[in-house]
């Protein structure tokens, strides 16, 4: 099975579980850029996975839009994973807010990965809200026992 992994991401985090994925799933595997992807084949892929980022509740408006104007993605077998600050349990609500249905139904796994603040790569006023926001509180991580618990299902 070869498949594709499009991943649009902000700090690095997303396209650092994008490779954590890519190195655990057993399948020929081939990691894209979102900003690449329109060039694509898209035919020569048996499976899709596709990896975003959460921004204020949302993916990022181009990730929605791609998946709009491919309607054979369809025919593949798909996969989408979120990387978010926010907890596990958050995840079918941004995954409702910010897809169709019909797509969700379709992917066959659905994942969390975590997320981490990588605050060299946030501007000054997000990063000092962001570092107020969370005093005292536990920082977000990867969650890399998810991203391969995620792999074995696609896979699987």
């Amino acid at each position: 099975m070869k498949t594709l992994i499009i991943y649009t991401s902000k700090t690095g985090t997303t396209e650092k579980c994008a490779k954590k994925l890519s190195a655990a799933l057993k399948s020929e595997t081939r990691l894209l850029k979102l900003r690449d992807a329109a060039k694509e084949n898209l035919g020569a892929y048996d499976a899709i996975i596709f990896g975003s980022y959460i921004h204020i509740g949302k993916v990022p408006s181009k990730l929605q839009k791609f998946i709009g104007k491919h309607p054979e993605l369809m025919e593949k077998k798909l996969g989408l994973f979120l990387c978010m600050g926010d907890t596990a349990e958050k995840l079918d609500e941004y995954l409702a807010n910010n897809f169709n249905e019909r797509f969700l139904n379709h992917c066959s796994v659905k994942g969390y990965f975590g997320g981490e603040f990588n605050f060299e790569k946030m501007g000054f006023v997000i990063r000092k809200m962001i570092k107020k926001m969370s005093e005292g509180k536990e920082l977000p991580s990867v969650k890399v026992e998810n991203i391969e618990s995620f792999a074995r299902k696609f896979e699987g």
